[in-house]
């Protein structure tokens, strides 16, 4: 029998439309509680990127993007699942759904956001290396981190990228997200941007991670180990 957290139990597949709402909860638990810095001017105002959001709002609009996303032709979206326990009764199996514990979001590169006036990477490395692709999130469930789930969905979508030659690839993380940085890092990518996002009216400093050719870093996320964990 294996536990619900081991790399065994979950299985990766391509997200379906009714994996929307499964997804939204995880980027919101994941999000929530991240510690960002307000638009401030004393820079002494700080809160977390998500407040408990008591009236399900928050969930319900997460769910309706990630429906369009999965809806769209030009991304992709994998999902971490834990399939549904069996039941006795086959119209109670029917009603199950797989829960979903991490996914992540990629496809064509976005426009940059807002450059950081603070940005030393843009100094240090010159010209904006181009990319293939981009990873739009990588998140996974609080409950489910430190078992190889975040390994397995970034192996599964670089395998993806790759199998179109989309080799050049760029994953954005919160700068204050320690976990996903020490990630991106463990698996060859490397510091490359830092920009600002904004989420109502926090402003999120970010820092991108560029792999020049992802092909060298799939066999490291084909073995199974020990890894960060990303919350990114």
């Amino acid at each position: 029998m294996t536990a619900a957290g081991d790399d065994s139990a979950f299985q990766v597949r391509v997200a379906e439309f009714d994996d929307a709402a499964g997804i939204g909860r995880v980027q919101i638990a994941s999000l929530r509680g991240l510690p960002v810095d307000f638009d401030d001017p004393t820079g002494d105002e700080e809160g977390p990127a998500l407040e408990d959001d008591e009236d399900g709002f928050a969930d319900i609009r997460a769910a309706a993007f990630w429906a369009d996303v999965i809806e769209s032709t030009e991304n992709v979206v994998l999902v971490a699942i834990l399939p549904a326990p069996p039941q006795g009764d086959a119209d109670k199996r029917e009603k199950q759904r797989d829960h979903v514990a991490g996914f992540i979001a990629f496809g064509p590169p976005r426009d940059l956001p807002d450059p950081d006036p603070d940005d030393v990477l843009a100094e240090e490395i010159g010209e904006i290396p181009p990319i293939d692709a981009e990873i739009y999130a990588l998140h996974v469930e609080p409950a489910y981190r430190g078992h190889g789930m975040g390994r397995r969905l970034m192996a599964s979508a670089f395998r993806a990228m790759a199998s179109v030659d989309q080799l050049a690839v760029r994953a954005w993380t919160a700068s204050s997200n320690s976990e996903a940085g020490s990630f991106y890092l463990y698996f060859g990518g490397t510091p490359s941007l830092q920009a600002v996002a904004r989420i109502g009216e926090a402003e999120i400093p970010e820092t991108a991670y560029d792999w020049v050719d992802i092909r060298r870093v799939i066999p490291r996320l084909d073995k199974p180990g020990n890894t960060p964990s990303p919350q990114s």
